[in-house]
């Protein structure tokens, strides 16, 4: 009787033993269709549920190609609770099908398992051939359009070809110089390619350049060995175009009482006549501020190419006050049909100042927000007087507003944001100019369309896809979202990472106009950052790259690495709110440091030069008091940093070195950080959504970006 008892004690023991277990994420390795001469992987994921350590038995490739291997095998097996990933990696030298079996054993009593690995490699090819016709002089292949008329464009057809053994695509089409008047249609019908298969597209030429053009149209493709195939072009562009000089008319300090008058000379600079049909002070009367034209001018005027006329312009000064209007010439140029010419007198000193890009195009979803940049390249700082959206009342506005009038310091730059706006029942383009007045009035032309772009546009929901803190046990995955915003269909070619350590599943291909895609990105380890490609029919952004990273546990400036480790410093990743705290030790200026797994050179440390991209360089100085180290270019510098401000994620989550704000600012303002111009200023739209509120030790209420 006792020893019945003692065996079935054993057995229920035996019976309650943890267990351990394996469990797969995939029950198939599936490359699809690859490119002869690249590197691919695929990884499946092993998961150890159990409560006890599981051995594993072996792991094979049972394949009869050498161009399959296996990589990064877990030889001590799996921890309870933990995972491990097994990587087959393949190198196609042929073309052909892939057929071999992944065989995993673990001492789970439940015998091996088996995942096919299948795939096929293509060779990528085409050939691009235009229709029979003139050629460039010496060069075979090309497209010569001759002498063509604006206006009156000249057209050829190109047929492309695909001679290949898999599926190729044109994703997109480009032109140097890019502003000549070379334009592309019908690209869409060679976007998939199967082989043998033809598609023809149109290259078109309507001069907006005088003269002789010569450049190349250069066919963006989804080959990784083949990613472009070029084909010269030329023409000459037969273009009526008026110029005028000087660019600004400056009166200089004119005294009241007396009258002071410019010379404007306007030329033929295209090669055909021009007419010039007017000349006026803008708006149209005789006299705008103390300004006139002389009238010995008989307009219109027909000038042939290199012909000039001169205009005769007069301030009549009543007052010490600045004065300013525009001399407007329109002529008979399609490139040029209007000219305006700041006119100033009494203006106050120049200060050199630039402003561009001069003309944005937004669409209501897609480029809503664009920034504009004013540089002042002068030693005296500018007064900026006005800023204002023209017509008043015109669907764009300043993200932030500019209290004026402000300042634009000397050799710096100012970054102002515009937003389109349109009213939801808008369903027609608008213009407008955005003009700022400094010593002269700068302009930005504005166009918005709330209808959709024409073709295939993908915008993505997020700046990075960042999985925070990795936990040791577990894959986690993140979604990402792509929007649709065009009026095409997308098709998505594929998804890469430059890096092991991630993987993709993107149920869907094709994106309707406005609709939406899912991609799901799982980790598997043990990469930290990596940039992820989506290849699709985007013809503005074909390759679409978004940077992926993980989280690192932050140690303080005096921790000390392993061997096995590289000091990291983090610039954008891991910042996850907004905060503003004093420089000192407990913090490493504008960096984060961590200790990550070696990858890095003895005697070097790892930086994040962008979000997710990772540089290394040397080792950074010992800064004095209240400065901090900063990588400028490939060298380190300390510089001054007496606060450290940490934007939110609305602004990238970047972390940046700051002074005191010293600033001494009226009712209803805040000193504010400007995240683009790492400097404090004034303004009056704090807790608005876009920056949040901070009290500094000294009990100063600061604003900071969100």
């Amino acid at each position: 009787m006792p020893t019945r008892t003692l065996l079935v004690a054993v057995l229920l023991t035996l019976g309650c033993a943890p267990k351990p277990g394996l469990e797969l994420n995939r029950d198939r390795l599936d490359f699809g269709e690859v490119e002869v001469g690249g590197t691919y992987r695929a990884a499946v994921v092993l998961t150890n549920p159990g409560e006890a350590s599981l051995k594993l038995d072996g792991i094979s490739l049972v394949s009869p190609l050498s161009e399959l291997e296996l990589e990064g095998l877990p030889l001590a097996g799996v921890e309870p609770g933990g995972t491990a990933v097994v990587r087959v990696v393949y190198r196609p030298v042929a073309e052909g099908t892939v057929s071999a079996v992944l065989r995993i054993a673990a001492a789970d009593g439940k015998g091996p398992r088996e995942l096919p690995v299948v795939g096929r490699a293509a060779i990528l090819s085409a050939a691009v051939q235009p229709e029979p016709g003139a050629s460039c002089p010496g060069v075979a292949g090309s497209i010569d359009f001759g002498a063509v008329t604006n206006g009156d464009a000249g057209i050829r057809l190109v047929t492309v070809e695909s001679t290949g053994t898999g599926s190729i695509a044109m994703l997109k089409a480009t032109f140097s110089p890019p502003d000549a008047g070379f334009t592309v249609a019908g690209l869409a019908a060679a976007r998939s390619l199967a082989p043998g298969q033809r598609a023809t597209f149109t290259v078109r030429y309507d001069p907006t350049l005088p003269g002789p053009q010569s450049g190349t149209l250069t066919l963006e493709t989804n080959s990784f060995l083949v990613p472009r195939i070029e084909i010269p072009i030329c023409g000459t562009g037969l273009v009526p175009v008026l110029c005028a000089s000087p660019a600004n008319l400056a009166f200089g300090a004119v005294a009241p009482g007396t009258s002071s008058t410019v010379q404007l000379t306007a030329t033929s600079c295209g090669n055909l006549p021009v007419t010039l049909r007017s000349a006026l002070i803008v708006p149209d009367t005789a006299t705008v501020g103390g300004f006139s034209l002389a009238p010995s001018q008989v307009l219109p005027q027909t000038l042939e190419p290199g012909q000039s006329t001169l205009i005769d312009v007069r301030f009549d000064s009543t007052s010490a006050l600045t004065a300013r209007s525009k001399v407007q010439l329109t002529s008979s140029s399609p490139v040029t049909p209007a000219l305006f010419l700041p006119a100033g007198a009494n203006l106050p000193p120049p200060c050199n100042a630039t402003f561009g890009p001069t003309s944005l195009h937004f669409y209501k979803d897609l480029a809503a927000s664009q920034p504009v940049s004013l540089t002042n390249k002068g030693n005296t700082d500018c007064l900026i007087e006005r800023v204002e959206f023209l017509p008043a009342g015109a669907d764009f506005v300043l993200e932030r507003p500019l209290q004026l009038p402000a300042v634009l310091a000397a050799r710096s730059t100012m970054e102002f944001t515009v937003n389109y706006v349109p009213p939801g029942t808008a369903n027609t383009p608008t213009n407008a100019t955005l003009e700022l007045e400094l010593d002269w009035v700068h302009e930005v032309q504005l166009r918005g369309d709330p209808r959709p772009p024409t073709g295939c546009h993908l915008v993505p929901h997020v700046r990075a896809i960042d999985f925070g803190l990795v936990a040791p046990v577990g894959t986690p995955s993140r979604e990402l979202r792509l929007t649709n915003v065009g009026s095409d269909p997308c098709t998505i070619h594929g998804i890469t990472f430059d890096t092991p350590g991630f993987s993709s599943f993107n149920p869907t291909t094709t994106v309707p106009p406005q609709g939406q895609t899912l991609i799901t990105i799982g980790y598997v380890g043990p990469t930290i950052t990596a940039r992820m490609t989506i290849s699709s029919s985007d013809e503005d952004q074909p390759q679409l790259t978004l940077p992926v990273v993980t989280g690192h546990v932050r140690c303080d400036p005096n921790c000390a690495c392993t061997a096995g480790q590289t000091p990291t410093f983090w610039r954008f990743s891991g910042s996850v709110g907004s905060a503003v705290t004093p420089s000192g030790n407990t913090t490493v200026g504008a960096y984060m440091e961590s200790c990550d797994p070696k990858r890095c050179a003895a005697g070097e440390v790892a930086v994040e030069v962008d979000r997710g991209v990772i540089e290394c360089a040397g080792v950074p100085p010992d800064c004095a008091a209240g400065t901090s180290f900063e990588l400028q270019g490939r060298e380190w510098a300390c510089v001054p940093c007496a606060l450290i401000v940490q934007y939110g994620s609305i602004f990238s989550g970047e972390r940046a070195c700051a002074p005191l704000p010293n600033l001494s600012c009226g009712s209803g303002l805040s000193p504010t950080f400007d995240a683009k111009g790492k400097a404090w200023r004034c303004i009056s739209t704090c807790d608005n959504g876009l920056y949040d509120q901070r009290t500094l030790a000294n009990g100063t209420l600061v604003c900071i970006p969100c």
